[in-house]
């Protein structure tokens, strides 16, 4: 029975040492395949932020290059720099077309600084003439390319006309018009040109 009970001490000692074996060998490998999977997860989530961020990067890109053409075609509208003249003539010959008088005062005196770029201008337009040929007047005024806020508008009658439908009326108008400089930043093109 000695040798039988040798042979089975020895058997769990040679279980006992392999596990022990199995453990020194297996439990840091077992450990180092889970740090090595932790990094791996932590450099998906980083590259998964990166691609995040160039997905974001390229939609903003996008966003600002529509907003950039938008605001291009606002300034369209606004009074730049050295056209001031082409606006009073257009007035004026807006005027002329309706048969009617105007008296036309830009009051850069009272202007409003926006930006280094922008200003807004007041405008005071007193005029008279017939009531068809002021509502002609407003309409080509309306259709102008310029952007004109209307701060006030009183149409007044002549007193001194007895018949219906004869005599002329005065109209006074305050408005706002806007004015650009040539070199404003908001309005270059993509190849940094200025456009009129």
């Amino acid at each position: 029975m000695h040798i039988e009970q040798r042979l089975s001490t020895t058997i769990t000692v040679m279980i006992i040492l392999a596990f022990i074996l199995g453990l020194a060998v297996g439990l840091p490998a077992v450990l180092s395949i889970r740090v090595i999977t932790g990094q791996m997860a932590d450099e998906n989530l980083q590259i998964e932020k990166a691609y995040a961020l160039r997905r974001l990067t390229s939609n903003t890109e996008a966003v600002v290059a529509n907003a950039h053409k938008r605001i291009a075609s606002l300034g369209q509208m606004d009074i730049v720099e050295g056209d001031e003249l082409t606006f009073i003539s257009d007035m004026e010959n807006a005027a002329a077309e309706s048969k009617i008088t105007q008296d036309l005062q830009l009051e850069t005196v009272n202007q409003i600084d926006i930006n280094a770029w922008e200003k807004e201008i007041p405008l005071k337009l007193k005029a008279s003439g017939d009531f068809s040929g002021i509502i002609v007047y407003l309409h080509k005024i309306e259709a102008l390319p310029f952007y004109i806020i209307l701060r006030n508008l009183k149409i007044t009658t002549d007193d001194q006309s007895n018949q219906p439908g004869e005599g002329k009326v005065g109209l006074n108008l305050e408005a706002v018009v806007r004015w650009r400089t040539k070199g404003h930043p908001a309005y270059r093109s993509s190849d940094g040109a200025v456009p009129n």
